[in-house]
Formats: C-alpha cells, sequence, structure tokens
C-alpha cells in the first residue's frame, strides 16, 4: 500500500503486482500502476485483495497503460481484478480520479465479482469490463477522443471458470446492469463492441441503430443473473489464472454489424499498398499491427523457440509462409530498419544518451533545456554517438509519421508509441519533453530511404542515406 500526501505515485513490475493495503495519491497525484509480466508480449496482472475497496486520485488513475499489448495479444484471463470474497460487501470496488481521467491499456481486462464504480473528472478509457454491477461516470466530452472511450481489439480466447477455453469475439462488457453516464465513443478496430446482460438488452446511452454496438444474453449455467461464485478464483483452475467471467455468451444478435471503415482507407488501399496476394488486399492495416510488426522485427535472428508466437505473422521464418506482404510498403521498411537499429542494441544507445546527458547537466546545472542538450552533443566531438542516436529518433519519429498518413491512422496512434519509445531511452537529468524537444530541434535529416522491389527478398534491398 502507498499513500502520498502530495505528488503521484508510479510503481513497475516485471511481473505482478498485489495491492494488499491502500493505494491513494492526495494533492495533485495521479496514481500509475504498470505490472509487465514476465513473459515477452504478455501482460503482468493487477491484483487487488478483497479488503480494498476504493482506489483514489486527486488526478489520474493509471492501469496497466504502459504494457503496450497490442490488439493482437489479448490475455485469455483478466489482467486486473479482484479475487472473490465470502462477504459480499468486500467484493466491490470503486476507483475515483477526481480532477483527472480513469485509463486501462490497450486489450487489458478488468474483473469485479461485485460492484465497479469507476468515477472521473474528466476522460474514461476502457478496455474489456466484467462485475455484477458497473457504473462507469466521466466529464462529457467536448470533442472526439473525450468522455468515455472504448478501446476496441481484435477476437480472443478466454478461460471458463472450468479451465477450458472459449472464443472471446472481441471487446465486450458484462454484468447483471451496465450503467454509463453517456454515449462512450469506440477507439480503434476491431468488430462490433458487445454487451451482454441477463435479458439481452442494451444500456441506457448505448444506441440500437450504431452498428459499432452490439448485445448478447449470459447463457451459462449460472441462473438467471451473475453471481460472485461466477467468477474464476486463483484456486479454482491450475497456475492461479485470475479471475474472469465464466459464462459463455449466445450469439450475436441480429443487429450486430462490424463497424465500416473509414471511407479514406478504402480509397487509399488500392494506392498505397503494392500487395502481393488478393486476401491481404481485403484486409487494411492497422496502427496496433504496425507497432506489433515493429516490436517483433527484434526477434527475426533469434532462434525459433525464443520467438513468440504472435510474431509468427510478421516473421517468415516461424510460419514458413512469406511476412505480411501489407508490411512490404518503404515506409514500414525504413521505419524498421531504423528501429530495430535503435532498440536491437537498446544499451549502448542509452549509455551514450547518459553520457551525454551527464556532460551537459556539468556545464549547465541551472538551465537544463532539450535544445541546450542538443547543442551540446553537436558542439562535442566525443558525444558523436548521442548526435547520431538524436538523430536516427528523428527518422523514426518521421517515418511514424509518414505510416500514420498512409494507413489514414489517427495522428496520435503511432505518435503515442514514439513517445513511450523516448520514454525508455530518457536520461536520468533529463525528462522525457525535454528529449524530444532535442529530438526535434536539430537541422531536418533525410530519412533512410529502402528501394524495395517485389521480386527482391528483403536481405538483397539496399538501404541509402
Amino acid at each position: 500500500g502507498v499513500i502520498a500526501d502530495s505528488g503521484g505515485i508510479d510503481i513497475r513490475v516485471m511481473s505482478n503486482l498485489v495491492v494488499a493495503e491502500e493505494v491513494r495519491a492526495d494533492a495533485n497525484g495521479d496514481i500509475k500502476l504498470d505490472a509487465f509480466g514476465d513473459v515477452p508480449g504478455e501482460s503482468g496482472t493487477i491484483e487487488i485483495v478483497p479488503t480494498i475497496t476504493q482506489m483514489t486520485a486527486d488526478r489520474d488513475i493509471l492501469l496497466n497503460t504502459d504494457v503496450g499489448l497490442q490488439g493482437n495479444q489479448v490475455p485469455s484471463t483478466a489482467t486486473i481484478f479482484k479475487r472473490v470474497s465470502e462477504d459480499e460487501n468486500l467484493n466491490n470496488m470503486t476507483f475515483t480520479a477526481i480532477k483527472g481521467d480513469f485509463a486501462m491499456g490497450q486489450s487489458q481486462k478488468l474483473s469485479i465479482p461485485g460492484t465497479l464504480t469507476i468515477e472521473a473528472g474528466d476522460d474514461v478509457t476502457l478496455g474489456d469490463l466484467s462485475a455484477l454491477v458497473m457504473n462507469v461516470s466521466a466529464k462529457p466530452g467536448q470533442g472526439p477522443g473525450e468522455g468515455i472511450l472504448l478501446l476496441n481489439r481484435s477476437a480472443a480466447q478466454a478461460f471458463l471458470k472450468s479451465g477450458a477455453e472459449q472464443t472471446d469475439s472481441g471487446l465486450d462488457y458484462v454484468g447483471n446492469q451496465i450503467n454509463f453516464n453517456m454515449t462512450p465513443e469506440v477507439m480503434g478496430s476491431g468488430g462490433a463492441v458487445l454487451f451482454y446482460t441477463p435479458d439481452g438488452s442494451l444500456p441506457a446511452n448505448i444506441p440500437s441503430d450504431n452498428p459499432s454496438f452490439g448485445r448478447g444474453t449470459i447463457t451459462a449455467n449460472i441462473g438467471t443473473e451473475l453471481q460472485a461464485s461466477d467468477f474464476i478464483g486463483t484456486t479454482d483452475i491450475t497456475e492461479g489464472q485470475v479471475l474472469d467471467f465464466t459464462g459463455i455468451p449466445s450469439a450475436q444478435s441480429t443487429n450486430v454489424q462490424p463497424p465500416p471503415l473509414p471511407e479514406e482507407i478504402h480509397i487509399r488501399t488500392g494506392i498505397l499498398w503494392q500487395l502481393n496476394t488478393v486476401s491481404a488486399k481485403s484486409k487494411p492495416l492497422w496502427a496496433s499491427e504496425v507497432v506489433a510488426a515493429l516490436e517483433c522485427s527484434l526477434f527475426e535472428e533469434e532462434d525459433e523457440d525464443l520467438i513468440p508466437p504472435e510474431c509468427a505473422d510478421y516473421i517468415a521464418e516461424v510460419s514458413g509462409e512469406p511476412a505480411d506482404p501489407r508490411l512490404e510498403t518503404e515506409p514500414f521498411q525504413t521505419a524498421q530498419e531504423l528501429y530495430k537499429s535503435l532498440f536491437g542494441e537498446f544499451d549502448p544507445m542509452i549509455d551514450a544518451l547518459q553520457n551525454a546527458s551527464d556532460g551537459y547537466q556539468a556545464t549547465q546545472p541551472a538551465s537544463v533545456t532539450g535544445a541546450g542538450f542538443r547543442e551540446f552533443v553537436e558542439a562535442e566531438a566525443e558525444h558523436a554517438d548521442a548526435l547520431d542516436y538524436l538523430n536516427q529518433l528523428a527518422q523514426l519519429d518521421a517515418n511514424l509519421k509518414r505510416l500514420s498518413e498512409s494507413i489514414g491512422a489517427q495522428t496520435g496512434d503511432l505518435n503515442d508509441f514514439f513517445e513511450l519509445l523516448v520514454d525508455d531511452v530518457t536520461p536520468v537529468g533529463l525528462s522525457p519533453e525535454e528529449l524530444r524537444n532535442a529530438i526535434e530541434s536539430g537541422q531536418p535529416v533525410a530519412s533512410t530511404q529502402l528501394f524495395a522491389s517485389d521480386n527482391l527478398p528483403r536481405s538483397l534491398r539496399k538501404a541509402t542515406r
């Protein structure tokens, strides 16, 4: 447990996190909890013991927002959950972000075997939720990307109480009662967002004629309503699997249709993608797939048994088939080569930037700025490596922006990914914002251009600056 009288709480673990006592951030404080898991490509869990029934922050509450799961990396069980208690009052959980946001990361699942209450003074960003009763309230949004935001995802597998797996069609909300204080906005790609209740009714504020939303009924052997015992406990199946909904949703109602693709995707697809197969042409590339493909590129030289299974679609050696032909475009190939160069050898970049930062701070202890750091490494020949890394990061940023434009993605989708990368390499003594300023404040650097041909294997293509 942690109580901050002023300032924020930021806890990151490389396995699983247990909240055993109260976590609260008072004056101007955020709560940020991240459990990265001990297996590459998988999420760790944030477990809340039954005696904890509330978590309050003066500003934001952020749960597993930096874990980095993509739409095709969906956990089969809940990643943020509460154990079932015999005392029904201890099965409830309230999250209150008084002046800020409540947010879960992409493809995260929150499961509470009682009443789940989420209250935010600003926006609420959600993955999957399951609870006996859920009440979600946010500040009414003033534009796109504000209010209650639902992070859509692809289909996955979910665990039943028996330990068997059941196909999970996509982002869903399961409960006896589901209450939102406004109509949510669906963010990202995937099928219709589904709401499962005992009678198959849609919650208030969810329009039945909007194809982005659908509904289903809970049809497991659990009576007419969910009970706390219908959630998986950590002792019920092997290896301590976490809580998740145990019922099997019925078939989707007839009003469920996949959300239409943006018109710009239809217009751009034929021009932008030099696709090798007809099947790939019918499947537009999404920002989440670009990020997954970039991350998987770091495993290309690894032994097959060390390559995460979710990378099979992006690494030809794993599947025995050609890699996804939609990734054979120049903007992606350039971004991939830069990403592999920078993050395939992570430690040298960290060391070079930290050494340069130490030298800069020794000369400018009272006026450290991103632009000043850039000027310092440009003037000092001994920090040429740091300057080269700044230039490569600038090239990567430029190519990610090109990718965003080429796939019709929202501007922030790949920019957020780049900001997380910058956060990871920021040296002590500089803030991430100052490092981004140092990256952006140099002279324009020509991007690496790959001369790609569908008739040449990747190993024979030329890269020039």
